[in-house]
C-alpha cells in the first residue's frame, strides 16, 4: 500500500509531519476553545500542543523522515502559537501596557531573526550559515549546540506566555508568570545576537558580490 504511494504523498504521511497537523489542529481547537470561554481548555489544548512540538522532531530523526516541508511546517506552528497567545492576551484587556510591550518585542525580534537567518542562507550559502559557524558569538553556539539550553529557553518563554495568559483569563492574582521572566529575557538576547550575526553575513555577501 505505501508502496503505491507518490513521493508527495508519502512526505506528507511522514509521522513527523502527521504529529504536526495534530498540532495544527490542537491550536485551532484551542482558539474554538477561547472564543466560548472555555479557558482552562484552551490552556490544555496549548500544552498538547507543546509536547507535540517536542515530538515531532524526535520522530523525524527516528524514522529519517526530515524533509523541507516538515522543517518548514514546524516553524509556522511556533510562530502560530506565538502568535494566538499573544493576541488572546493582548485583546484580553487584563494585560499591562508594559507587559504587552514585551510580548510584542519578543514576537518581533523571533520572527525577524528566523527571516533573517533564512535570508542569511539564501545569500551566503548554507555551508558558512548555521550551527557550526557562530565564530565569536557564544551565546549563539550555546543556543544551537546545547539541546538543554535550547529547550530551557524556547520552553521556560512558552510556559511565560500560558502562565499570563493563565493570568489574564482564569487568576488575576497569578504572578508564577513572572518567574521565568529571565528564560524569555535570555531567549530575547539570544535572538538579537542572531539578528546581528546575520546581519554580518548580508553584509560579508555583499562585500563579496
Amino acid at each position: 500500500m505505501v508502496a503505491s504511494l507518490s513521493t508527495r504523498q508519502r512526505i506528507l504521511l511522514y509521522w513527523p509531519n502527521i504529529c504536526d497537523y495534530g498540532r495544527l489542529s490542537c491550536i485551532l481547537l484551542g482558539l474554538l476553545m477561547h472564543w466560548q470561554g472555555n479557558y482552562v481548555q484552551f490552556i490544555l489544548l496549548m500544552v498538547t500542543n507543546f509536547f507535540g512540538d517536542e515530538i515531532d522532531g524526535r520522530l523525524a530523526r527516528h524514522f529519517g523522515q526530515v524533509s523541507s516541508f516538515g522543517s518548514n511546517l514546524d516553524l509556522i506552528l511556533d510562530e502560530l502559537q506565538n502568535v494566538v497567545l499573544i493576541t488572546s492576551i493582548v485583546l484580553s484587556g487584563n494585560a499591562a501596557t508594559l507587559m504587552i510591550l514585551f510580548l510584542m518585542t519578543l514576537q518581533y525580534v523571533d520572527v525577524a531573526s528566523c527571516y533573517l537567518m533564512l535570508a542569511s542562507i539564501t545569500s551566503y550559502g548554507s555551508s558558512h550559515v548555521g550551527c557550526a559557524s557562530f565564530s565569536g558569538y557564544r551565546l549563539l553556539n550555546l543556543y544551537y549546540n546545547n539541546s538543554a539550553f535550547f529547550k530551557l529557553l524556547v520552553n521556560g518563554e512558552l510556559a511565560m506566555k500560558t502562565l499570563i495568559y493563565y493570568k489574564c483569563f482564569i487568576l488575576p492574582s497569578s504572578g508564577v508568570w513572572k518567574l521565568l521572566v529571565p528564560f524569555a529575557c535570555l531567549r530575547l538576547v539570544v535572538n538579537v545576537s542572531k539578528l546581528m550575526y546575520c546581519l554580518n553575513v548580508l553584509l560579508i555577501s555583499d562585500e563579496k558580490a
